[in-house]
């Protein structure tokens, strides 16, 4: 694990502390703490699926050939661990910037992002050996187009509504839109490069590292406005 990646990943850590601690300045069950909570639930799903998937990597040596046993039974999981993070993000861009009262999207979502997650993990697995290297990267890399595109697409109709004056703009909208951007430029650097995952691995970590330090200003930036506000109140 490089001194950037634990950087980015304390970054995480330290944006979702931040989030929670915005969210208790909120009113209970009030629409902002609704999204904050959002972006709580996802910087910590990050968090723990990537803490996971450098633990793996940290104890048990590289493979220089196909796995077996164990070894392979752990590399199954994190294909699947990595996969869940990368769908995290189209998960808490949905929730987060959909309409208030349209209830049925946030139902929806997790279905189906868990039906994409889970068909794409067994067809990863019973792939394996066939599918490995450079070919599975290139499936990363459509796995998260796919997701910046329907996060891009989320915040999109937000800023419609928004500009409309039909949305409110909260310190965790803002946090999303950073934590979208992040993903974003990772993408366009691979395919513009026309470079791989792991071609632009530290490029990619540190464009996912500035963009979670920008929403962890966003988030601590609206959490002293909330204390300034309850201090002069």
């Amino acid at each position: 694990m490089t001194p950037l990646a634990v950087t980015a990943l304390a970054l995480y850590a330290a944006a979702a502390v931040a989030a929670v601690a915005t969210c208790r300045k909120k009113a209970a069950s009030s629409p902002a703490q609704d999204s904050c909570r959002l972006v709580v639930a996802y910087l910590i799903a990050v968090v723990l699926l990537d803490g996971l998937r450098w633990l793996r990597a940290l104890l048990l040596e590289p493979a220089t050939g196909p796995r077996v046993g164990w070894d392979l039974v752990l590399r199954h999981a994190e294909v699947g661990l990595y996969l869940g993070s990368i769908l995290a993000l189209p998960a808490m861009a949905v929730a987060l910037f959909s309409e208030p009262g349209r209830h049925g999207d946030r139902w929806v979502t997790p279905v189906v992002l868990g039906s994409v997650w889970l068909h794409t993990w067994i067809w990863i697995a019973s792939s394996y050996p066939d599918l490995r290297g450079a070919a599975l990267l290139r499936v990363y890399d459509l796995v998260e187009a796919g997701a910046v595109v329907v996060s891009l697409g989320c915040a999109g109709v937000w800023l419609r509504r928004l500009i409309r004056g039909e949305a409110e703009c909260s310190p965790a909208h803002l946090a999303g839109l950073a934590l979208i951007a992040g993903p974003t430029a990772s993408c366009c650097v691979s395919w513009l490069s026309r470079a791989t995952v792991l071609d632009g691995w530290p490029y990619i970590v540190a464009g996912n590292a500035v963009a979670v330090a920008a929403a962890l200003v966003l988030l601590l930036h609206g959490l002293l406005r909330a204390r300034r506000r309850s201090t002069w109140a």
